[in-house]
């Protein structure tokens, strides 16, 4: 059973590789220093990272998604300019009804 959870652990995970392979190279460089420096979100970059991550998820099987807002201690954000912003696939539930979620 480890074998195989190791075979599927983090396969559905929009991480930097996936990102450097799907986002333009501007877009992934900007993107970066606003992870890695705390910078400003630039809109632009933020509106093509979730179109890069709809689309990957779509292609992976996600039939539904919503877009979730965060501030900077993790709680929901609400109002214009809140940072934070996600894009969570939502994943068809299993034969139990679980969707993924935690």
């Amino acid at each position: 059973m480890s074998d195989r959870v190791m075979d599927i652990f983090g396969v559905d995970v929009f991480n930097e590789g996936v990102m450097a392979e799907r986002l333009p190279k501007k877009t992934f460089v900007a993107l970066k220093k606003t992870i890695e420096n705390g910078e400003e979100l630039d809109a632009m970059v933020a509106e093509v990272v979730a179109n890069a991550m709809k689309d990957w998820a779509i292609e992976r099987g996600a039939t539904h998604y919503t877009h979730r807002q965060r501030d900077c201690r993790g709680h929901e954000a609400v109002g214009r300019g809140a940072r934070g912003h996600s894009l969570h696939p939502l994943v068809p539930a299993d034969d139990g009804g679980n969707r993924g979620e935690t």
